[in-house]
């Protein structure tokens, strides 16, 4: 089945003994391109079989069920691989390179899940720069590339998207028989890069004869977060440090920057909008060659002593109907800034995070009254209003 030089890679353990640590090593990249190109061919094979329906002349209702019955295959690897040789025919530069070794079906698997949303014309145009950066990058670096890719050329149905992915979310804490809590879930992309970092931070502490698993420091490293929270209580909460944003000097002037981001997780335009409605801003100057030459000083888009006069008058979020105390909330630009919206109590209301979410990314247009009412125009047409729990000027002149 293989050519000469790809069966010389399969020579038993015995022959690696024989091999110096640069022949061993080489040895090693040999068969991982040799597994490539096998699981290529395999895909292949599939799609054509899944093309021709040949499934249903073994009396299987699918080429998934006959991968499972013939194949040895569980029912994720099968539905998986039948995916991945489908995926094929809408990537004809990236399948090529698939064949000769050059990406792996992790590469594949990736473009094909992260563009499922865009239109076979859009991925056809995207092919030949996709391949050519697969080429070069590991799937890890590789999915972050494809996702700013896509939320550059598609911006609208990555916004679709990006909504989808944050409804999906959910988490659920449970006692096992023997007393343990079992925590799942599945968290949106920017929720879960911000737990990830936090979680991150702590474990870059630990020290090198640290006796845990690195499983077990996430967990400690949970409970730490956790714990120091209920030990400074909610009203810590409001004080906390804010987002970070960067601008750098070519988004300044206008050239074209990649779309912003929190880690490698791509934003869209309305979720940069409200995470930067109460951020630190650090000014990035780049020299001609887009070195970094200068990172200003930060400053808070909202003052704290703004920001704690807001949550007095507030009390907490300000969307009609809900709740939420200020501790847990952020500071919202009625007008954006970048729409010439002022930083100061006439233009900022308090909201917790989901209905800041609400706001900006599902288009509830939020009015702030003179008196202090805030109306909310929802998509479908009705308004909502509600009043502020704090002292307002109105009541003091009263």
């Amino acid at each position: 089945m293989c050519d000469a030089l790809d069966a010389s890679v399969l020579d038993g353990a015995a022959a690696l003994a024989s091999l110096d640590d640069v022949a061993l090593g080489e040895r090693i990249v040999a068969l991982d391109v040799l597994a490539r190109r096998v699981a290529a061919a395999q895909a292949a094979a599939v799609r054509a079989f899944d093309r021709r329906g040949a499934a249903d002349a073994f009396g299987c209702a699918s080429t998934a069920a006959w991968l499972r019955s013939h194949a040895g295959a569980s029912e994720r690897e099968a539905r998986s691989l039948v995916a991945l040789s489908r995926s094929l025919d809408r990537w004809p530069a990236f399948a090529a390179a698939f064949a000769e070794g050059a990406v792996s079906a992790a590469h594949l698997r990736i473009a094909s899940a992260a563009t499922r949303i865009l239109s076979d014309e859009t991925v056809a145009a995207g092919d030949a720069f996709l391949t050519a950066t697969a080429r070069a990058l590991d799937s890890g670096r590789f999915a972050a590339v494809v996702r700013h890719w896509v939320a550059r050329v598609a911006p609208s149905e990555f916004e679709r998207d990006t909504e989808r992915r944050y409804d999906a979310r959910w988490l659920s804490i449970s006692e096992t028989f023997a007393g343990m809590r079992s925590i799942q879930g599945m968290l949106d992309p920017e929720s879960g890069a911000l737990i990830e970092s936090a979680v991150a931070s702590l474990l870059a502490a630990n020290p090198v004869d640290d006796a845990r698993t690195r499983d077990q420091q996430r967990a400690d490293a949970l409970t730490d977060l956790v714990q120091v929270a209920v030990a400074r209580g909610p009203s810590s909460l409001s004080d906390a440090v804010r987002p970070e944003v960067v601008v750098h000097a070519a988004t300044v002037a206008g050239d074209v920057a990649p779309p912003p981001s929190v880690g490698d997780q791509a934003l869209t335009p309305a979720a940069f909008d409200r995470l930067s409605c109460d951020a630190q801003w650090r000014r990035l100057l780049l020299d001609a060659a887009a070195v970094p030459v200068e990172l200003g000083r930060a400053t808070r888009t909202v003052p704290a002593g703004l920001r704690k006069f807001v949550a007095l008058r507030d009390g907490g979020c300000r969307y009609p109907g809900c709740a939420r105390g200020q501790s847990f909330c952020e500071a919202h630009h009625v007008v954006h800034w970048r729409h010439g919206g002022r930083t100061d109590a006439d233009n900022l209301v308090l909201l917790c995070r989901y209905h800041h979410h609400v706001v900006h990314e599902r288009a509830h247009a939020l009015t702030l009254l003179p008196d202090g009412v805030v109306e909310v125009a929802k998509p479908d047409g009705h308004i909502l209003t509600g009043r502020p729990r704090g002292p307002t000027r109105e009541r003091l002149e009263v």
